[in-house]
């Protein structure tokens, strides 16, 4: 592995290569010679990680030296020991053991202390090797049999249920994919407003009790665990607590139920046949809104309840009117709140006194207020979030993929993303989308294989069949690299590119993890030289080998953002000192080049630059606590409109930087909440700790006023009420400051 440049490393490499070659020789001959294996073979990303990796000498003779290589620059070495022997950390990616001996059939455990990154490439094997000398001079390779898989550290919350339910409490239950905290928001609307005490002990199996609940009422709650990686939530659901039911009519003392998930009590346990149940209601076409449902439901004895469900029934709500109640026939109703557009298979169910349940066939009603509507955008690759210029415009290269994450109302049933050539308003490729039901966001990649410049278009369809097309971004593609023949410009075909970086950790050179960014490194270039690299910020040089031609590592050069690779890296053919052939010597380090912003910046996007310079439109939209905000009333002082997607990863980040800045009272800080109600935002408030005070856009309004693609989107208006600049992407307390300036 090849730490360092410059004349040292060209040194460290003549000095190294016979023991290299050597050890390939042996491995290639006879690879089971000291078979081995590591635990744990599942970690998570984010932590510090206490493998035991067990070597066993195979051989006739004993092993005298080791040394082990993690899988990837993810692992870093902290510390090591193995019983006997002196085990050193050379630097993070090495840990030598010297100064004993493995007999032949002995194995020897060795102890290795990792921090592991917070991100997740594949599984990868291990690098282990050894050799029957003291200095290594006779080598073999013992590559570990099992691999490491880098798992995330993020829960996943799933299997929420409501059990034991009483007048006035309740026991909620969860598992987590990972050992995590426990903790349910709750109250009578989606705004909550009361906590459970955090459980900070860390389990899979989550289970809270809620005390001092209000019989017979309707109840909205979510659940929340953390890690060390991320919290998570699962969304807002409902429970309702158990209604208190006389015995009879002349009776004046209620009967309190215990341990009853329907959330009614049984006052006739005799009462064995079930009830019946049916709808009354017809479907008439596409509703704008919800509509009041009803039905009959009868019962030998008495119909103690009737609940309604809009989810498939995994969440009830109690009907809202049951005339007579506890009669043996009655008729009920019920107006489903806060649906929003989409289609709904809505249940009902009927529960005698005797606890026995009968559930209607489902009614499937399409709700349509919206067309379909793209709201925050979010294009990244791996875990690195791709940002627009200040133009709108994104940069990728052709052949490595870019991923799309964007949200939507108005009922969307299919979204793609079709890449449109600017120059001849031809479509290059059409990218179906998939809606993860956790989230409820749309996710996909774009791949676009050709040169150019591209509008991508959103294409929603909506259960009612309404279409809608609205711009997301603007992309340049760039050329790949490619690799040529010095003199002659023609391709060099199969050679290896590899990527080095440098760790800010070890402020050591270490191989690139492309894995992680969705890319192959090293990688071999085409039949036509080329190769493909997006990088992300950072400092690097590239190596290229190719058989018959001299290694070439280009010169260092730092990304202060990610950037497609374009360089034409040239080779010349290797040397020959009389009969001694020698292809790997480097004489010289090539200057190397990447896509300038400049030249993605020369395509503009018409409705960006149109913004610039024209007056805030005028809208109003009410804030979180009730009050009402016109764009109008902001004239007279510098203005930054940030338009957020609570969901996007800057979010809080950006979030807490207008909070900050609102303390200037000479300055309007307005965060919008895009496609996000007030309820929602009063969560994230109170999750996050955050004390802006949002104005929630639940229908995408300003979506059409600013043209919005990726989120956050900040628009800086001068005190006449004019756009002076548009700005994407999470900007500081200074960096916000810096562009109010003068406004």
């Amino acid at each position: 592995m090849l730490k360092r440049v410059g004349n040292f490393g060209l040194a460290l490499i003549i000095i190294i290569a016979p023991m290299v070659v050597g050890l390939s020789k042996t491995a290639l001959a006879d690879p089971g010679t000291c078979p081995a294996t590591v635990s744990p073979q599942t970690i998570y990303a984010d932590s510090t990680t206490d493998f035991i990796v067990s070597i066993t000498n195979s051989n006739a003779t004993p092993i005298q030296w080791i040394l082990i290589n993690p899988p990837s620059s993810n692992y870093s070495f902290v510390s090591s020991s193995a019983n006997g022997w002196s085990a050193d950390v050379l630097d993070s990616q090495d840990v030598l053991l010297t100064g004993s001996n493995l007999a032949p059939g002995d194995t020897l455990d060795v102890n290795i202390s990792t921090q592991v990154a917070d991100y997740q490439p594949g599984e990868a094997d291990w690098n282990i090797y050894a050799s029957d000398t003291p200095d290594a001079s006779d080598g073999y390779s013992c590559t570990a049999l099992y691999g490491s898989t880098m798992t995330d550290n993020t829960p996943e919350i799933s299997d929420v249920a409501v059990s034991n339910v009483t007048t006035n409490s309740v026991t909620i239950s969860w598992m987590t994919s990972v050992p995590a905290t426990s903790r349910i928001f709750y109250g009578v609307d989606s705004t909550y407003g009361n906590a459970s005490s955090l459980d900070s002990s860390a389990t899979t199996n989550h289970s809270v009790i809620l005390k001092g609940l209000i019989p017979n009422t309707d109840y909205h709650y979510e659940v929340q665990s953390t890690t060390s990686a991320a919290t998570q939530t699962s969304g807002d659901n409902t429970f309702a607590t158990a209604v208190v039911i006389l015995p009879n009519a002349s009776s004046q003392t209620a009967k309190t139920p215990t341990n009853n998930p329907l959330g009614v009590a049984v006052t006739d346990p005799a009462d064995s046949t079930p009830p019946t149940i049916g709808w009354s209601y017809k479907v008439h076409g596409v509703l704008t809104s919800s509509p009041t449902i009803t039905g009959t439901a009868s019962d030998n004895v008495s119909v103690a309840a009737v609940q309604y469900s809009t989810d498939d029934g995994m969440d009830w709500l109690r009907a809202d009117t049951v005339t007579p109640p506890n009669g043996r026939k009655v008729t009920f109703s019920f107006t489903p709140l806060n649906l929003a557009d989409g289609t709904y298979n809505i249940l009902a169910r009927a529960i005698n006194s005797g606890g026995k349940i009968t559930t209607t066939s489902d009614l499937k009603i399409i709700i349509d207020h919206y067309p379909p509507i793209v709201g925050g955008t979010v294009f990244s690759f791996g875990p690195q979030v791709l940002y627009p210029s200040n133009q709108n415009m994104l940069q990728m290269i052709a052949g490595v993929p870019m991923n799309v994450t964007l949200s939507s109302i108005g009922g969307a049933t299919n979204v793609s993303i079709n890449a449109v050539d600017t120059k001849t308003g031809l479509s290059s490729s059409n990218y179906n989308l998939q809606q993860n039901q956790d989230d409820d966001l749309w996710h996909g990649i774009v791949d676009v294989s050709s040169p150019g410049t591209y509008r991508l278009i959103a294409h929603g369809v909506n259960g009612a069949g309404r279409v809608t097309d609205s711009t997301v971004g603007m992309v340049t593609v760039e050329a790949p690299g490619n690799v040529l023949i010095h003199g002659s410009n023609q391709p060099v075909t199969g050679a290896r590119i590899t990527v080095y970086c440098l760790s800010h950790e070890t402020n050591s050179w270490v191989l690139w993890d492309g894995a992680a960014y969705g890319q192959t490194n090293p990688q071999p270039t085409t039949k036509a030289g080329s190769y493909a690299l997006l990088l992300p910020a950072g400092s690097y040089y590239i190596k290229a080998t190719a058989p018959d031609f001299r290694t070439v590592n280009t010169t260092i050069f730092s990304l202060h953002q990610s950037t497609p690779v374009t360089a034409a890296i040239t080779m010349s053919n290797s040397f020959h000192i009389g009969p001694l052939h020698l292809p790997w010597l480097t004489l010289s380090a090539q200057p190397i080049h990447w896509a300038q912003t400049s030249q993605s910046l020369s395509h503009k996007n018409t409705t960006t630059q149109t913004l610039v310079g024209s007056t805030l439109p005028s809208f109003t939209l009410n804030d979180i606590y009730g009050g009402q905000h016109n764009s109008l009333d902001w004239l007279g002082k510098p203005t930054v409109v940030s338009i957020i997607a609570p969901w996007v990863p800057m979010a809080s980040d950006q979030v807490q930087a207008l909070s900050k800045l609102s303390a200037n009272q000479s300055v309007n800080v307005i965060p919008i909440g895009l496609q996000a109600n007030r309820g929602q935002l009063l969560a994230y408030n109170a999750i996050s700790g955050s004390k802006a005070t949002w104005l929630p856009d639940p229908t995408s309004v300003t979506t059409g006023i600013f043209d919005v693609g990726s989120v956050p989107a900040n628009y800086f208006v001068d005190r006449n009420g004019t756009i002076k600049k548009v700005s994407y992407g999470y900007l500081n307390k200074n960096q916000l400051l810096q562009d109010l300036a003068g406004l």
